[in-house]
């Protein structure tokens, strides 16, 4: 075992030193050669920038050849006409310097004199002075012409140097051409490579998608072509958000300062929307330059202030009102990734990098949430948090920091209820922290620590809003007992805590005393509904046993088995219990609260609600006989969408149910337990696809136990059915005939794309109706 695990753990070490020296190789290549990597990351963020417009074109009935060209002129169009503004206005304010040289003066005469005798600016100036004549009175070593301590000369003066100067012979006219066009030849290169790049890839966008997924997915091709559409997706948007935001901030800086007067505005509006690109530090080097311009100009101090006044008025605009509101999904990047992408992107490219630092980030961290190996990138700078919020809130109970539980919770409050804070945060730590203790790897001190302070914590987190509590023995209508231990006590005091909150009155048996004490409790006392608490690993057995111990001490009571874990299934739990039991089990502290207020609430939910008769029901149920639904043959189509659905909604249940007049018959299932898959019918009043047969239409119960139609369902609650979607299946009539429904034995919900492909699956069951009927 010893040698097992010493070869995984020196199999793991070769395995980081292989990735670190990747990486470093990797940072190598990138930075030595450049010269080639840089123009072809530039066409690649050109490429996706530019790719939705060549897919709309296409769309509209451009060829692609014609859709490519089109884009690419329009492109290179854009940004020669940028380019040729922005190189005219630095012309233009290159000839306006000299004016503002007087107007320059002046300032510094004013910020010189400031009602002083002496200015900041000549203090200065004397101190540099003083230094100077320091540095130059010094101990130097005594030289010819120069005065010793004593005061006397040096007899003989040293001749000064005589200066020697090369004069170059005078260039021809190739060679001053080649020292003005030097200079451009670069970057023009540069720039004809980005474009012939650019088409290319436009032109083998598919071919080259096909190459690079086939380089990096080995045998899963699905894995490699999800990650290259996220990083496509996220890096287009990115780049097409960036360019609008930055639009609807440069424009309006460039109207900005144009009204307050300062030369060239339309100059820095550019710059300002090239610039913003550049995270974090774009504005404010955009903002430089007018501001430096409106200080020089201008007299007073109003058009400085008015400008630092626009450039603040509008980045506040933009970061709080625009970009949330164009953005809708972040790159997935935080943002202190953000600005140390941006140094060592600078670092290892130059400016340019600085430009290219958020797209490449974002290609990283897709990479890390796709390949495994990989997997550091999306932590260290996705914006994700690297803990759920179970995690976070047991990492600061194993720091025993409860300032910092408080202030977690109270954060996770905010956002959602009481209930489901203990359902996703507190009970999943309160398991994790359970299953340390029992493998051995929960110290004593942390242990101690959670079970004084967590009931500590609830009381800070909800006293603001938690009535009182009243242990008048009239007045408590349910006893919590906790199955074991003092864990199972701690979740009991948990679970008293929301119950409190929500207006039922409860008690709780302490975990020391002994079964025989609790079940004379209860007979002395008649509780409405008994609840065992138990947090797992070591739950479900214990919890058992004091149910029957409980049931047989005080037969008829109503009980609740509340094994509390997130992963836990109640329907396979219930399943473990006698088939002859009343009590229910839950797993959540949201399934308890709604079971506990339906049994002390009878009156509210004393009956369940059947599903009304349709008004065209002698119709329908011709239509049930004439397609011959009701037989039991077995239908391959059938059988193989349930099983399809189970998969695709990853549920446990899914049914082809058709309504008869006084039962649901299923035509086809998957999961359903041995005994109703045998007995394929069920009565119509229990029914839930019955609702959706009444109604016509789809029907989605996310939670049953909260839908009063179906909280007191004996059928549905004794099979531990909490979810359900289903849509009509209906005859060419239009009648509705039945159901195809996908069921689960916990909560959830169904996206618009679910329910559509739910759909569309019923659409192909009526068109096979026909054929079902041909079966004899």
């Amino acid at each position: 075992m010893k040698d097992s695990m010493g070869s995984q753990s020196s199999m793991s070490d070769r395995e980081g030193l292989l990735t670190l020296f990747g990486l470093i190789a990797v940072v190598a290549v990138l930075y030595f050669a450049k010269v080639v990597i840089l123009p072809v990351a530039m066409a690649v963020m050109l490429t996706f920038l530019l790719a939705p417009l060549v897919l709309k074109l296409q769309r509209i009935g451009l060829p692609r050849v014609v859709a490519i060209i089109a884009t690419v002129v329009i492109a290179f169009l854009a940004i020669a006409a940028i380019a040729w503004t922005i190189s005219v206005q630095v012309v233009s304010l290159a000839d306006e310097l000299p004016r503002y040289e007087q107007t320059l003066r002046s300032k510094i005469r004013q910020l010189n004199d400031s009602h002083n005798a002496e200015g900041p600016l000549s203090r200065a100036g004397e101190l540099v002075s003083k230094l100077r004549k320091e540095l130059d009175g010094g101990d130097l070593p005594d030289l010819p012409g120069r005065q010793a301590d004593t005061g006397a000369e040096v007899a003989e003066p040293v001749p000064a140097p005589v200066t020697v100067q090369l004069q170059p012979e005078s260039s021809g006219v190739v060679e001053s051409a080649a020292q003005v066009i030097g200079p451009l030849v670069g970057p023009l290169g540069t720039t004809g490579l980005v474009g012939i790049f650019v088409i290319a890839m436009l032109f083998q966008r598919e071919d080259l998608r096909e190459r690079f997924v086939r380089i990096i997915s080995g045998a899963g091709l699905n894995v490699a072509t999800e990650a290259i559409d996220d990083a496509a997706k996220r890096i287009s948007r990115y780049l097409t958000m960036q360019l609008l935001v930055n639009a609807l901030y440069g424009i309006p800086i460039g109207i900005g300062l144009h009204l307050i007067g300062v030369p060239n505005a339309m100059l820095w509006g550019f710059l300002a929307i090239l610039l913003r690109f550049i995270p974090y530090l774009g504005p404010w080097i955009a903002a430089v330059f007018p501001l430096a311009l409106a200080f020089a100009i201008d007299p007073g101090w109003s058009m400085l202030f008015m400008t630092l006044g626009l450039f603040l008025t509008l980045e506040l605009v933009s970061n709080n009102i625009i970009e949330p509101w164009l953005y809708g999904v972040s790159t997935g990047i935080s943002n202190f990734a953000l600005m140390v992408a941006a140094v060592f992107w600078t670092w290892l490219w130059g400016p340019v990098g600085l430009f290219l630092s958020t797209p490449l980030t974002v290609c990283l961290v897709v990479l890390g949430n796709y390949v495994p190996s990989l997997n550091f990138f999306s932590v260290l700078l996705g914006s994700v948090p690297a803990l759920q919020p179970f995690e976070r809130l047991y990492q600061r109970m194993l720091a025993m920091d409860y300032n910092e539980m408080l202030l977690l919770s109270q954060d996770f409050v905010k956002e959602h209820s009481l209930t489901e804070y203990c359902d996703q945060a507190l009970i999943p730590a309160l398991n994790a922290a359970e299953a340390d203790r029992h493998a051995g790897g929960l110290a004593e001190i942390r242990q101690t620590f959670i079970l004084q302070n967590v009931p500590e914590l609830f009381e800070d987190l909800v006293k603001n809003d938690r009535p009182e509590l009243s242990l008048l023995e009239g007045a408590v209508r349910v006893l919590i007992v906790p199955a074991k231990d003092d864990m199972d006590e701690l979740a009991a005091k948990t679970l008293a805590a929301v119950l409190v909150s929500v207006g039922i009155q409860v008690r709780i048996h302490a975990a020391t005393d002994l079964t025989a004490v609790c079940a004379e409790r209860v007979m002395q006392q008649p509780f409405e509904v008994v609840c065992i608490s138990a947090v797992p690993p070591a739950a479900f057995i214990p919890a058992r046993q004091l149910y029957r111990r409980i049931s047989a001490a005080c037969p008829g009571v109503k009980c609740i088995i509340g094994i509390w874990s997130p992963t836990a299934e109640s329907y396979n739990l219930q399943k473990r219990l006698s088939k002859n039991t009343e009590a229910q089990v839950v797993t959540s502290f949201q399934a308890a609260v709604t079971q506990i207020q339906s049994l002390v609430s009878p009156s509210e939910n004393d009956s369940m609600v059947s599903a009304p008769i349709p008004s065209n029901e002698p119709e329908r149920l011709q239509e049930v006989y004439n397609l011959n639904l009701v037989s039991k043959d077995p239908n391959e189509l059938f059988d193989s969408v349930t099983r399809a659905l189970a998969k695709a909604f990853n549920v446990p249940i899914s049914l082809v149910s058709i309504i008869d007049s006084e039962r649901q018959f299923w035509k086809a299932q998957t999961g359903l337990p041995e005994d109703l898959a045998l007995a394929r019918e069920s009565p119509r009043d229990t029914s839930v696809c019955g609702h959706v047969v009444a109604q016509n239409s789809p029907l989605v119960v996310e939670d049953i136990a909260l839908d009063k139609r179906f909280s007191n369902n004996a059928f549905l609650k004794s099979r531990g059915i909490r979810f359900y979607a289903g849509v009509p299946l209906r005859s060419k009539a239009g009648l509705a005939v039945g159901s195809l429904c996908v069921i689960d034995t916990k909560p959830r919900n169904v996206s618009e794309q679910e329910l559509a492909f739910l759909t569309a699956l019923a659409e192909l069951l009526t068109e096979s109706l026909d054929e079902v009927k041909c079966v004899a």
